[in-house]
């Protein structure tokens, strides 16, 4: 998951098309989702697949100003206090032995095929 936060700037576009680019080419990594709105995208399960955008719209994030996937300053709490937060993020990489799931990425990330009734 890439999202992005802070102050809006071509770098900040630079460097997540440099991280978007290196993950969809590595064999190893089987999904790459971009988190709309840093954080908020990941607790919020507004999450896009990052291989289905066009790649010459992906490389012009090089020299484009502002945050394609959109930012946040969004703060987590202080997981002392409250750790919901923190909870909803381990769901992406923290499988559960209860769970009957093989992946705990949200329904947006791992559609199931259904199978047909006979």
């Amino acid at each position: 998951i890439i999202g992005q936060s802070g102050g809006p700037t071509s770098v900040i576009n630079a460097s997540a098309y440099g991280a978007i680019k290196t993950a969809l080419e590595d064999d190893r990594i089987t999904k790459v989702l971009g988190a709309l709105n840093g954080i908020r995208g990941v607790l919020d399960d507004n999450l896009i697949d990052m291989a289905k955008e066009d790649p010459k719209e992906l490389e012009l994030m090089k020299t484009t100003p502002s945050s394609a996937l959109g930012s946040c300053r969004y703060k987590l709490s202080d997981p002392s206090k409250d750790d919901t937060d923190y909870k909803s993020c381990l769901l992406y990489t923290s499988p559960s032995p209860r769970d009957r799931q093989k992946s705990r990425m949200p329904s947006s990330a791992c559609k199931k095929k259904k199978k047909k009734k006979k």
